[in-house]
């Protein structure tokens, strides 16, 4: 009927047209009697449709998944199951950056995913044995600050935090460009444990390096520091939603002045944002 190419493009599509192009314009009468059953016969010939029914399908990776996190172990056990895929992808990568020339190289990108790996596992004996072996003295490759990330965060979850706070002080001595997550996750842990003036120390050290951990991490400072009547940290200050909540408590007065006020502020937030 003139409206399909038994032969295809050679793009790979069934039309011989460009791709591109509007589509052509055709008649009620050509609608009507185009051949739907062989313009799919062709269409299946032309992508393989036989090869294409063996791959595998979404729902299996979707069954794969939900059995990987339906398991009763803990996160971190589970985690430890991909050490052996990572350590065989790193020798690969390594027997393959031998050569001078070679395209692969080692990076301390590459390392601190393997690192991280052992980190989620809470593999710290191993962790710690890597980033020796790798990162130590006479290593080509060197530390970065998410390489002090990655073991601050391991050693936090594992409920070590001495040792956490010695991995920070280790950044400090070894890198440039410290990383504020490193502060960040400290400050937040020990706002969590009640250690109140020691999140503050860090928040100076930060401060002196020019750091500003994310909100989301000193959150749970200022409220503590509001609770004692400490005065905020120049890089806690105010909380930039409190006006969000002074609206909603406002909203939910009875009394009208109060609306009056929230009513206000919220249409003037409105249209500053509009």
């Amino acid at each position: 009927n003139g409206l399909l190419s038994s032969s295809g493009g050679p793009d790979g599509f069934a039309s011989s047209r460009d791709p591109l192009a509007p589509p052509r314009p055709i008649t009620r009468e050509q609608y009507l009697n185009f051949d739907w059953e062989m313009a799919t016969a062709e269409a299946r010939k032309l992508m393989n449709y036989e090869e294409y029914r063996k791959m595998p399908r979404l729902v299996d990776r979707r069954a794969e998944a939900e059995a990987y996190v339906s398991t009763d172990l803990p996160s971190y056990k589970r985690q430890a199951a991909n050490i052996d895929e990572a350590e065989q992808l790193l020798s690969r990568v390594e027997s393959l950056s031998t050569d001078s020339d070679a395209v692969v190289k080692v990076t301390t990108p590459i390392l601190n995913e393997v690192l991280n790996v052992y980190g989620r596992a809470l593999q710290t004996d191993q962790a710690v044995k890597f980033f020796g072996d790798k990162f130590g003295e006479g290593a080509s490759a060197r530390p970065n600050g998410r390489t002090y990330r990655i073991l601050s965060e391991m050693y936090i979850r594992s409920g070590e935090m001495e040792k956490a706070l010695a991995i920070k002080d280790e950044m400090m001595q070894t890198v440039d460009e410290p990383d504020v997550e490193v502060f960040g996750n400290l400050v937040r842990k020990l706002s969590g444990q009640k250690r109140v003036q020691e999140a503050l120390a860090l928040m100076d050290e930060a401060q002196a390096a020019g750091l500003k951990p994310r909100e989301r991490n000193i959150r749970e400072l200022r409220r503590l520091c509001d609770v004692a009547g400490i005065e905020q940290h120049p890089l806690v200050g105010t909380d930039p939603e409190q006006w969000r909540k002074d609206a909603n408590v406002a909203k939910r007065s009875k009394r009208k002045k109060d609306n009056q006020v929230a009513y206000r502020m919220r249409m003037m937030m409105t249209n500053s944002f509009s």
